[in-house]
């Protein structure tokens, strides 16, 4: 790493820790989930493991404006979730697992 980038790092960095992030956006948490495991196979669950994990997270994080893209919503999509990161966040978080039936990825 040359100085010049270690010097441009440092100074982003006090910058952030002076002037803070923009609300407009800071204050927004993805929060992505939905089945996180079939178990149709033993006789399934009746509840979108990921989406009550998403839950947990919007009761500890007050003062966050929650947007949720949950299979349950009809909204889990790869195009969604793209542009919801596109519009800024503070935390974002994915519950869910890759499965290997599945040839979309994000």
């Amino acid at each position: 790493m040359l100085k010049s980038e270690v010097q441009t790092m440092v100074d982003k960095i006090i910058n952030y820790e002076n002037m803070g992030a923009d609300p407009s956006w800071f204050n927004r948490m993805i929060l992505v989930g939905g089945d996180t495991f079939d178990k149709s196979w033993e006789g399934g669950t009746d509840y979108n493991e990921g989406e009550e994990a998403n839950k947990k997270a919007i009761e500890y994080m007050t003062g966050f404006d929650p947007v949720k893209i949950w299979a349950s919503l009809g909204n889990l999509e790869t195009e969604t979730i793209i542009s919801e990161i596109n519009k800024g966040s503070g935390f974002l978080y994915f519950v869910g697992h890759g499965s290997p039936r599945v040839g979309r990825h994000i």
